[in-house]
């Protein structure tokens, strides 16, 4: 554990991650028990996310969701997970969908399916059970509209059976934006009636 705080302590940001993700859960290696130390752990789980860290921001980013350890923020939690799940985190795209799907507006409901059907689409486990909760509160053109925002930022893919309006289909695959990626957006929809 000594070279791994050494290099945590010099600023490297995957031994701070490191270092946190093992304070944090706990581990053993060989006859050596680490318990799980979350005050210990968020410090070096913080500094790795102010450095970027995807995996960071989503761990301390649930952290300020749950009011765990760091005081309950929301603001500051979905800030965290919409870095995070734009890094195609499956628990950040849940969780970042959770804080949304609390809000009335539509905006944030477009928002909460987009990141449920990216997360189901990568069988994140239960994603595809809130999605079909979450497709409840639109209508066919509103989820529609949630696929299309959740085409535009990369990797999407249907989820089968997922709800009363996803179908099943083709990977979207990553295209540059531009008039190709309307093109095949819009052709992937009429496609799949979705």
């Amino acid at each position: 554990m000594e070279p791994l705080e050494l290099s945590a302590n010099s600023g490297y940001a995957p031994a701070q991650f490191t270092l946190g993700f093992l304070l944090y859960h706990g581990a053993t290696a060989g006859d050596d028990l680490l318990p799980s130390d979350h005050a210990r752990a968020m410090p070096w789980l913080l500094k790795s996310a102010e450095r970027g860290s995807p995996a960071a921001n989503d761990l301390v980013g649930r952290a300020y969701l749950e009011g765990h350890v760091l005081p309950h923020d929301v603001e500051r939690a979905k800030r965290l997970l919409t870095v995070a799940a734009n890094a195609r985190i499956g628990s950040a795209q849940v969780g970042l969908a959770a804080i949304l799907d609390t809000e009335p507006r539509l905006a944030q409901a477009l928002e909460a399916y987009k990141w449920l059907w990216l997360a189901a689409g990568a069988d994140y486990p239960g994603a595809a059970e809130n999605l079909a909760i979450t497709a409840t509160r639109l209508n066919q053109t509103e989820s529609e509209q949630a696929r299309v925002l959740a085409a535009n930022i990369g990797l999407a893919r249907p989820v089968p059976n997922s709800g009363p309006t996803c179908q099943g289909g083709p990977l979207l695959r990553k295209v540059q934006a531009g008039p190709l990626r309307a093109t095949l957006v819009h052709r992937f929809l009429r496609t799949n009636q979705l």
